[in-house]
């Protein structure tokens, strides 16, 4: 019937196969995309061009080279970045064989397996973690996301589901009934709870016996390393007794909760590569997947920490963190559009799809009426400044000096406390530059929030301050502008003060 037979696939192959390379044609991108036309998830497994043994003791994991050809081509076909399967080793008659890494394969067999199934599992059946971030651990950071209006996304994001059939047992009105709902549970913040409370509202527990027999599973060394930083199990970051902490609701199939707490509360420890997260971390991941059988998980916005943990900088071993915390789980993390940097790391060390989203719609700051009214001053000063009397200007100069101070504007310029009528006449286009400047400031009109598109006024501010911008060989609407009036637009942004020969 033409479609596809296959619910998900391995490639093996390096570079990109739909964004070609031809000898004097430059780059071009295949007509017929036959990833699109399968619309499967797609792993890319990496084929190491040198010996397993280097990888693993490389803490970078891929030379460039390597880099360059098993992560950053594959990525324009939008491949789901996975792990190694093989090393390239020399025999001892001096050929080289390509030999498999067990434990990879295993992991990636399983990768794709979990992937394969989510496209037969009924929605109804499936279960869903949906997390959401909060560090340092405190109430009102509760669902922090760079531009985005994390809380009122997920609530989008559950209308979908119940639509799409997921099991969902009540539907928040809006993101403050989620919020609130989250804060009544267990939370990364436990100093509003006394130990009762919190023993009513948390949704399971991880005893010790599980944990226990989970660590045990870990080589030595991620062992020592957890024990270094944290103690003998289950240490004492969200204990309750002997028994670890699960922060989040549960809502029908849908469990809605905090990424684990990191462990420490400085911001440097968000991006710390050396020191093992809590205990509590792993015992709520493997609890997610082994004991509430989560069949995916959602990381809402930028950032969470699992892709900071400790581990290679890509094409992971079973002792990287992410790796074995994540524990093949498929995972979507959106993400936003303008950090791109970060994003990669989200994608190839936490293996997850990464749908990027919008940036906040953006506006000109403008001006209140207190700011406008001194341009307006200004201007009427800077116009008639060689053909009024001295003494209104000397009246006009006094009122730019009084409405400066007025509004506390001296120490943005540098103008001194007692301003005279000289300095404030050397530094009257300086100022009114700075006004100007201040007005035209592109700034954040709010959150982001997934599904939803800017309309009205934002919509065209939005345009607005993507097209001031030249794109390539295509000048910027500002630029196109000026060159239509035979201006230079580089000459009026140094100077927008600067009047022409006719006055204007």
């Amino acid at each position: 019937d033409g479609k596809p037979i296959l619910d998900a696939a391995l490639n093996t192959m390096g570079f990109s196969l739909t964004v070609l390379s031809q000898p004097g044609c430059g780059e071009q991108v295949s007509d017929d995309n036959f990833f699109e036309r399968l619309n499967i998830p797609i792993l890319q497994a990496i084929n190491l061009m040198g010996s397993s043994a280097k990888w693993k003791e490389s803490p970078f994991g891929l030379t460039p080279a390597e880099i360059a050809y098993c992560v950053v081509s594959p990525e324009f076909d939008g491949q789901i970045d996975a792990s190694p399967y093989c090393g390239t080793e020399k025999q001892p008659d001096g050929n080289y064989v390509q030999m498999p890494l067990e434990d990879r394969c295993r992991a990636l067999a399983e990768m794709a397996y979990r992937w394969a199934v989510l496209r037969h599992k009924k929605e109804s059946e499936k279960k869903v973690a949906i997390l959401i971030y909060m560090y340092p651990p405190r109430q009102d950071l509760a669902g922090g996301g760079y531009g985005l209006d994390t809380l009122q996304s997920v609530t989008e994001v559950l209308g979908y589901m119940k639509d799409a059939g997921y099991k969902l047992d009540w539907m928040p009105e809006n993101g403050k009934e989620l919020v609130t709902r989250l804060l009544e549970g267990v939370t990364n913040d436990e100093n509003w709870a006394s130990d009762m409370q919190l023993e009513a509202a948390a949704v399971d527990f991880v005893t010790k016996k599980q944990y226990s027999e989970w660590f045990s599973q870990l080589s030595e060394a991620v062992r020592q390393k957890f024990v270094d930083g944290w103690g003998e199990p289950l240490g004492d970051i969200h204990t309750l007794g002997d028994r670890q902490l699960l922060p989040g609701i549960m809502n029908g199939n849908v469990f809605i909760g905090f990424q684990p707490d990191r462990g420490k509360t400085d911001s440097a420890s968000i991006h710390d590569p050396w020191t093992s997260p809590p205990h509590q971390y792993l015992g709520f991941y493997r609890w997610l997947k082994r004991v509430w059988g989560a069949d995916a998980v959602i990381h809402v916005g930028t950032h969470g920490t699992l892709e900071w943990l400790p581990g290679k900088s890509v094409a992971l071993s079973e002792d990287c963190f992410p790796d074995f915390i994540l524990d093949r789980l498929p995972d979507i993390n959106p993400y936003i559009i303008d950090n791109p940097g970060e994003g990669m790391q989200s994608k190839r060390r936490q293996y997850a799809v990464t749908t990027t989203h919008m940036i906040p719609a953006m506006g000109r700051a403008g001006g209140y009426d207190d700011i406008d009214g001194l341009i307006t001053i200004i201007q009427q000063y800077l116009k008639t400044k060689d053909t009024e009397s001295s003494d209104k200007l000397a009246s006009t100069a006094e009122k730019v000096i009084e409405e400066c101070a007025r509004l506390n504007l001296n120490s943005d310029i540098g103008l001194s406390a007692e301003c005279s009528l000289e300095e404030i006449d050397r530094r009257m286009d300086e100022l009114y530059d700075y006004l100007l400047e201040v007005k035209d400031a592109m700034i954040k009109d709010g959150l982001h929030i997934l599904g939803e598109i800017p309309s009205g006024e934002r919509m065209c501010e939005t345009i607005y301050s993507i097209v001031r911008y030249p794109n390539s060989t295509v000048p910027s609407l500002r630029e196109a502008v000026a060159r239509s009036h035979g201006l230079d637009m580089e000459e009026l942004l140094k100077d927008p003060s600067g009047r022409q020969e006719d006055g204007t």
